[in-house]
């Protein structure tokens, strides 16, 4: 039985500690992987760099948020790593700490960024069969 209304506790912060430095935590990150080591950086990827950085250019006008009082919005970058992470092998729990993002987030960004990738993507290299003989 319930007694009364719950109350919520007020939140003891808007942004964790550690999610405070993921823009230090990002751009450290792919500055040195893109500087010394070309092969780990595609294996966090899973594909050459000079490819992510022409497909965020097009996604990241449909990926970025605003900033608001409480927090900063992530970069479009970071957003769209995620989803890259999670389809060469890594898990949530993985990204959570690499990326300094939450579980929810993470789940929330990769889905947003794989439909932004499809809805830009979709005319150049998905092509639906026109005909009943494409199909076979």
């Amino acid at each position: 039985m319930r007694r009364g209304k719950n109350k919520r506790r007020p939140r003891s912060c808007w942004v964790r500690p550690l999610a405070a430095c993921r823009k230090e935590t990002y751009d450290r990150l792919l500055s040195e992987l893109r500087m010394d080591d070309q092969q780990s950086l595609f294996n966090l990827l899973g594909m050459p760099f000079e490819i992510f950085d022409e497909l965020l250019s097009r996604v990241g006008p449909r990926i970025s948020k605003r900033d608001i009082n409480y927090r900063k919005a992530l970069e479009p970058g970071l957003n769209s790593l995620q989803p890259y992470a999670t389809l060469s092998g890594d898990r949530y729990p993985t990204l959570q700490y690499t990326f300094t993002v939450s579980r929810d987030t993470c789940a929330l960004f990769i889905t947003e960024v794989c439909q932004a990738i499809i809805d830009v993507l979709k005319d150049e290299v998905i092509s639906c069969p026109g005909t009943p003989d494409a199909w076979r």
